[in-house]
C-alpha cells in the first residue's frame, strides 16, 4: 500500500528543474586518478615558441550548462616550480566532433567566445599533497558565463602568447592513450536523506559505459534502518516533494530491490545492461527507500541522485579530440595530427 501510495504521488507531481554541479570534462572518472603523462603546451612551453590547443568533447550532450571557470591540474608527479606567470586567451565554442580537423578556424560551429585575457600568476612551490594534482593548481574565472548548448560538442581553446623562461616546471597532467570506459558527470546530490538509527541514510552511485558497449551501474545505500529491506527508484523529473522525513526526489518510474540491509544499514545493487543510441544523454533522478513499520510513516529515504547517461565509446575512447600547434599562438594549421589524447580538464 505504502508502495502504490509513493508510486501514484510522484507520477502526479510536476517536475522541478534540477540544479547544476561541476564536471569534468575529459576524461571522465580521473578526479583522483594520475594519468600517463603531462604536457606543458598550455602554460610553459619549453621549446621557445607560443602555443594554441583546441580539445573538443562530446560526451555532455543532453546536459547544457553555464559554465564560469576552467580548470587544469599540475602533473601530479612533478617538482615543485617556481612561482610563473603564464599569458594567454581562453575560448569556448561548439563544435562538430566528426569534422573536428587539424584546421584550427574550421572547428568552431559558430563564433567562439573570448573568456579569459591577461596573465594570471601560478605558484607550484609547495609539493602537491595528493597523488594528483589539485584543480585549484590552475583555475581561471571567466569574465562572463558561457552556454553550453548541450547539443553539439564543447570545445575550450587555448592560445598562450608567453614564452617559457625556465626549462622545466609548470607541466599538467595529460593522457597520452584514451581511457577505456567513460563515466557519466559527477552525480549531483539532491537534498538530505532521513535520520536513522545508524545516522542519515545517503545513496551514491558510478556509472560507466566500456567499449563492448556495456552500462555497469553500482549503487550504494548507507546508514539506512538496520536489516530494513531497500529499493532504488529510478524517474525521469525530480519532484522534489515532501514526503515521509524528507523531500521525494524521483517519479519512481522504474523500481529495483536492493534486498535487506545489514546491520550498519548499509546494502550495495550492481546493475549491467547493454547500450542503446536512445539512451544517451537521458537525465535520470534516484532515490531509496527502506521499509521500517517503526519509523514515523512506515520508511526511510535517502538523499535524492541526479545524472545523465554517458554516451558509448565507439571508436574512439570519451570521442575527445585535441590539436596544437607549437609554433605559434596564431597558428592556423596544428603541427600534430588529431589525437584522443587529452589534458584533465575541469569547468564550472
Amino acid at each position: 500500500m505504502f508502495l502504490r501510495h509513493l508510486l501514484a504521488l510522484s507520477l502526479l507531481l510536476p517536475a522541478s528543474v534540477a540544479g547544476q554541479s561541476k564536471y569534468t570534462v575529459t576524461p571522465r572518472g580521473v578526479d583522483l586518478v594520475e594519468l600517463s603523462s603531462s604536457s606543458a603546451i598550455a602554460l610553459n612551453w619549453t621549446g621557445g615558441n607560443t602555443t594554441r590547443i583546441q580539445q573538443a568533447d562530446d560526451a555532455h550532450t543532453g546536459q547544457p550548462r553555464v559554465l564560469n571557470s576552467i580548470a587544469w591540474r599540475r602533473n601530479g608527479t612533478a617538482a615543485t616550480a617556481t612561482a610563473w606567470t603564464p599569458t594567454l586567451d581562453i575560448y569556448l565554442g561548439h563544435t562538430d566532433i566528426n569534422t573536428f580537423s587539424t584546421t584550427f578556424s574550421n572547428n568552431y560551429k559558430t563564433t567562439p567566445t573570448l573568456l579569459f585575457r591577461g596573465s594570471q600568476k601560478l605558484d607550484w612551490t609547495s609539493p602537491s599533497s595528493l597523488p594528483v594534482g589539485l584543480w585549484s593548481d590552475a583555475t581561471f574565472s571567466f569574465t562572463s558565463p558561457f552556454l553550453y548548448n548541450g547539443t553539439d560538442a564543447l570545445l575550450w581553446e587555448t592560445q598562450t602568447t608567453s614564452t617559457a623562461t625556465t626549462s622545466s616546471g609548470y607541466s599538467l597532467d595529460w593522457s597520452a592513450t584514451a581511457p577505456t570506459t567513460r563515466s557519466s558527470l559527477i552525480p549531483q546530490v539532491l537534498g538530505t536523506g532521513c535520520t536513522t538509527g545508524n545516522g542519515v541514510m545517503g545513496l551514491a552511485t558510478s556509472f560507466t559505459v566500456d567499449s563492448t558497449p556495456n552500462y555497469t551501474s553500482k549503487w550504494d545505500v548507507t546508514a539506512t534502518a538496520s536489516n530494513a529491506p531497500v529499493s532504488l527508484y529510478l524517474g525521469f523529473a525530480n519532484p522534489n516533494f515532501p514526503l515521509l522525513c524528507g523531500r521525494l526526489h524521483t517519479t519512481a518510474a522504474i523500481a529495483a530491490p536492493l534486498g535487506a540491509a545489514n546491520a550498519a544499514g548499509d546494502a550495495t545493487l550492481a546493475l549491467n545492461s547493454g547500450w542503446l543510441s536512445s539512451m544517451t544523454g537521458i537525465a535520470l533522478h534516484a532515490q531509496a527507500l527502506a521499509i521500517d513499520s517503526s519509523a514515523p510513516g512506515g520508511g526511510y529515504l535517502s538523499n535524492g541522485i541526479f545524472l545523465c547517461l554517458p554516451k558509448a565509446i565507439g571508436g574512439e575512447a570519451f570521442k575527445v579530440k585535441r590539436v596544437y600547434s607549437t609554433t605559434s599562438s596564431t597558428a592556423a594549421t596544428a603541427t600534430a595530427a588529431v589525437t584522443s589524447s587529452c589534458q584533465p580538464t575541469q569547468l564550472r
